[in-house]
């Protein structure tokens, strides 16, 4: 039988400016609400999402607080980890959270991207119209 691994692996737009802390350890924490798309509409005719808390440490933390804003098309890469604790109401509740050993940029934070232009030819550049060519 194979051990069971624990490993998430999604994308989606940064929903909120990533919170940075240090511990009394001396690690840095950063984390920030990841909004991942159902592939779905709503009633409302705009896209479903679901929003996942996203917490990294140390080096990766030091990246997103520095570079990672909101509205940013990243992809991460951890575990979902859980943990339990009493609310206010004195009701005993679970969170789950994703702790992202990996961020990535997808794309550079404009969701209506468009194309680049292609780039000019060279001065020298000459079409070659040859139909002998195989391509």
């Amino acid at each position: 039988m194979t051990n069971p691994a624990n490993v998430v692996s999604m994308y989606g737009f940064v929903a909120t400016e990533p919170k940075a802390n240090t511990t009394a350890g001396g690690a840095v924490r950063c984390s920030f609400r990841l909004a991942v798309g159902k592939g779905r509409k709503g009633e409302n005719g705009r896209e479903m999402a679901d929003f996942f808390t996203v917490v990294t440490w140390r080096d990766t933390a030091k990246f997103c607080q520095n570079y990672v804003r909101k509205g940013r098309l990243v992809s991460i890469c951890g575990q979902l980890t859980t943990y339990s604790f009493t609310g206010q109401d004195n009701s005993s509740r679970t969170e789950y959270q994703i702790e992202a050993d990996s961020v990535r940029f997808i794309s550079t934070g404009n969701r209506q991207t468009e194309a680049a232009p292609p780039p000019p030819a060279p001065d020298d550049y000459m079409p070659v119209d040859d139909p002998d060519m195989p391509f």
